[in-house]
């Protein structure tokens, strides 16, 4: 018997007037009232969401992790033998099927008909490859599968007791993920529970990865950005997908772990135009490593000193102010947000000496 059967023969004592008698249909009640979603009737699609909970890589173990609200299916889909098998295989071992297949997900096979697929085809122009599937990672807020349209409220995750929710928070908070991205339909209802009460209900003020907002970051451990719904129509969902490749891209490169402490110094040298520093202990060291930075957190430069105190009079040597000390200029701009990228520039314009005065 599933969790939702239990459920329902606790919590519904009386037959409705407009309840149904067989329980494939039975399932849309849940204590009394009707449910804003349709679980799946297949079995064998419930048998296999019920054993993974979860499409893609293990959300314990995947550096991508991407939420919404539910696994939608095709209502028929027992009925197309080539379709169903695909979605078996896929649900059996997401990781093996995408490494297979050579795609992330059967809903981008053409001849796949049902709902999902708008999401999916959008995911696949991030670029993700074959060498990314043991990292990406979808999870939903409803641990059965479904179908149709579905307009999921807290009081849905309530009348479930079987610690998906849990699981969810465990993934984000305590997980290997690095990039978290949960849109802000899915937010709203999340940060209604005690688990993730700590979501704002806003996206963070004047921080941002390019078009990307903001729920919360840890500096150099993880993000949770605030993007668009795949599923649904917004004028600038392209660039961000656009921007979510590249933070493939900076995966792909030196991601500097190292700086803990964001105390950024800036140095305006034009009309729009400004350098960011940002000053990093060495490991065991009493040296120290400025990196140079530019906006979209890509770091062009970097000069090691022996000392911190020799590093930030070099700083003020050359242009640079802390940014805590200029507040004129924190009314017109945003330091660039962690995680930094290395980038391959030949020589630094600073470490060459060109543009260093030492």
């Amino acid at each position: 018997m599933t969790a939702l059967e239990q459920l329902y023969r606790i919590n519904s004592n009386e037959k409705l007037d407009n309840e149904p008698d067989d329980f494939q249909s039975v399932v849309f009640y849940l204590g009394g009232r009707k449910m804003s979603y349709n679980a799946h009737n297949d079995p064998m699609l419930k048998q296999l969401f019920a054993a993974k909970p979860y499409q893609g890589a293990d959300p314990t173990t995947a550096k991508f992790l991407f939420f919404g609200l539910d696994a939608n299916f095709d209502q028929n889909i027992a009925a197309k033998p080539g379709t169903f098998s695909e979605v078996k295989s896929y649900l059996q071992d997401g990781v093996a099927y995408w490494q297979n297949r050579g795609r992330h997900h059967p809903f981008i096979d053409p001849n796949y008909k049902g709902s999902g697929k708008r999401y999916h085809e959008r995911f696949a122009k991030i670029g993700f490859q074959t060498q990314h599937a043991k990292d990406v990672s979808f999870v939903e807020l409803l641990d059965v599968p479904t179908y149709g349209t579905s307009h999921i409220e807290i009081t849905d995750l309530k009348y479930y007791n079987n610690g998906h929710i849990a699981n969810l928070s465990q993934y984000v908070k305590n997980g290997a993920a690095d990039y978290v991205f949960i849109p802000s339909g899915v937010c709203r209802i999340l940060r209604k529970t005690p688990q993730f009460s700590w979501l704002p209900a806003q996206p963070l003020p004047n921080v941002h990865f390019r078009s990307l907002p903001i729920w919360y970051y840890e500096s150099c451990r993880q993000i949770v950005f605030a993007p668009f719904h795949l599923s649904y129509r917004f004028k600038d969902i392209d660039s961000q997908l656009k921007d979510i490749s590249m933070l493939i891209q900076m995966e792909l490169k030196t991601v500097v772990k190292e700086i803990s402490q964001l105390d950024y110094w800036v140095n305006v040298i034009g009309m729009l135009q400004q350098n960011w520093a940002l000053i990093a202990d060495d490991n065991g060291a009493k040296t120290c490593t400025v990196f140079f930075i530019h906006d979209q957190s890509e770091i062009f430069d970097h000069i090691r000193f022996l000392s911190r105190q020799e590093a930030t009079h070099a700083l003020r040597r050359n242009g640079f102010a802390r940014f805590v000390e200029v507040p004129d200029a924190q009314e017109f701009l945003a330091p660039p947000q962690p995680p930094f990228f290395e980038a391959q520039h030949g020589n630094g314009p600073y470490s060459s000496g060109r543009f260093w005065r030492s």
